[in-house]
């Protein structure tokens, strides 16, 4: 049997408001961090700056691991991984991104709160584990559902 496991990446981008990056993808119905799935051989940082490069057109500078996520199964079936990475763009206005493969339709940047409810219900838990907004715990950077409730901790 063939292990069907894929890798994905994401990277949390800010700008200068501490406001979030976020992609719309033309294959997806919600927003999502700027990434993708690795290629075979391919290591997650570089994977991620390929992605970056691929969907926005700009490099980036890849940061802290903040949150690992495991899904049973995809959209087409396959155990996935999810890594999600602090980056720094080398550009940080929408207006200096090209969306010249034609996969990403518009991109924003919004405060935290507001982007978790643009995203999947898997993507808002994987950021409120990577921007520290559930109480530090056995979780670490692992998502664990249900996920805890309180206090935000410290970015």
């Amino acid at each position: 049997m063939t292990n069907r496991k894929k890798v994905s990446v994401g990277g949390i981008a800010f700008d200068e408001k501490g406001r979030i990056l976020l992609v719309n993808p033309s294959y997806k119905a919600r927003w999502d961090l700027p990434g993708g799935i690795l290629e075979t051989g391919e290591d997650p940082v570089t994977g991620l700056r390929r992605e970056i490069r691929e969907e926005l057109g700009v490099d980036c500078r890849v940061g802290e691991l903040r949150a690992v996520d495991y899904g049973a199964s995809d959209w087409e079936g396959a155990e996935i991984v999810m890594m999600t990475f602090f980056v720094e763009l080398d550009a940080r206005t929408p207006q200096d991104f090209d969306f010249a493969d034609g996969e990403i339709t518009e991109v924003a940047y919004h405060d935290p709160v507001t982007a978790l409810t643009m995203v999947t219900p898997r993507m808002t838990d994987r950021l409120r584990v990577a921007l520290r907004m559930v109480p530090e715990g056995e979780h670490g950077i692992l998502v664990h559902r249900p996920l805890p409730t309180g206090e935000p901790a410290h970015r």
